[in-house]
């Protein structure tokens, strides 16, 4: 029976942040379904045409999802007793704007954002565009470094790496993120444009690991 040695790698990247992730959320209340869903579809049109004058393209605003709920509130009635009564309707739609990392357009689409009539809540996230080449790096470091461990170890133990038998790795389908963060509960809660000129993201951390079993060579 061959012996073998079993070894987890971690390997770790740090990439600079070259694309921008804006996500939005517009919400709209009424009592009629019929208003609250046209009062929404106006604010994404007033969001849709600020991006376009901020020399964004129309199809690049994506929208996540859409929802809308019954709101209710307790009312008593003429006996005393607390009922549900529907209030109303409260939709939410949210939206994505994805686009290359430059302060200008960043401030461009801020700007936007502030001057918007439907007051937007958002926030400002960072990423990188070419995620599969830092996950790849990530993973060539991962190995690297099991393989390192693995003939350190044999060595002490007076033995020899021999053919690599099996390799365990869970893949992570999450977009890396940098921890800079940039969130308003209103569009015109900050001077944006000079929130923008000044952001410097953190570099972005990638983390892999995979587990790697090779034969014992004597």
């Amino acid at each position: 029976m061959n012996r073998t040695i079993t070894v987890q790698g971690v390997g770790r990247i740090a990439a600079r942040a070259d694309s921008v992730v804006l996500s939005v959320t517009l919400t709209a209340r009424d009592k009629e379904y019929a208003a609250a869903a046209q009062s929404a579809d106006e604010q994404a049109r007033q969001l849709e045409e600020g991006l376009v004058r901020a020399g964004f393209a129309a199809e690049a605003l994506k929208t996540e999802s859409f929802n809308v709920n019954v709101e209710y509130e307790n009312v008593r009635d003429e006996t005393g007793v607390y009922r549900n009564v529907r209030k109303g309707f409260f939709c939410t739609r949210r939206m994505k704007l994805q686009f290359d990392f430059e302060r200008e357009r960043l401030a461009a689409a801020l700007n936007a954002l502030a001057g918007c009539p439907a007051l937007p809540e958002f926030s400002v996230a960072f990423t990188v565009k070419d995620r599969e080449t830092l996950h790849e790096r990530a993973l060539a470091a991962a190995a690297e470094d099991a393989k390192r461990r693995a003939k350190a170890l044999l060595a002490a133990a007076g033995s020899k790496l021999g053919t690599l038998a099996e390799i365990r790795h869970g893949q992570d389908d999450r977009m890396p993120l940098s921890p800079t963060r940039l969130a308003a509960a209103d569009g015109r809660a900050f001077a944006a444009a000079a929130l923008a000129a000044n952001v410097t993201p953190e570099d972005i951390d990638v983390c892999e690991t995979a587990v790697f079993v090779w034969d014992i060579v004597d």
